[in-house]
């Protein structure tokens, strides 16, 4: 499939837009520029690693 997307596609079949971005990275064009949509495989992170990242908790923030 071809990897250049527009708006209106897109709109009209999402579902295909994210399975095709598991593949290579797509893109949408827009009026005033494009967006870029890739997949990263393994970016889930345990709760204690995203919790330790600065600025994700505040004081008193429970889990």
């Amino acid at each position: 499939m071809n990897n250049l997307w527009t708006r209106q596609k897109v709109e009209a079949d999402t579902n295909a837009l994210f399975d095709a971005a598991k593949d290579t990275p797509q893109i949408v064009e827009d009026d005033d520029g494009h967006f870029i949509l890739r997949f990263e495989r393994g970016s889930k992170r345990p709760i204690a690693e995203w919790a330790a990242l600065p600025g994700t908790l505040e004081d008193g923030d429970e889990l």
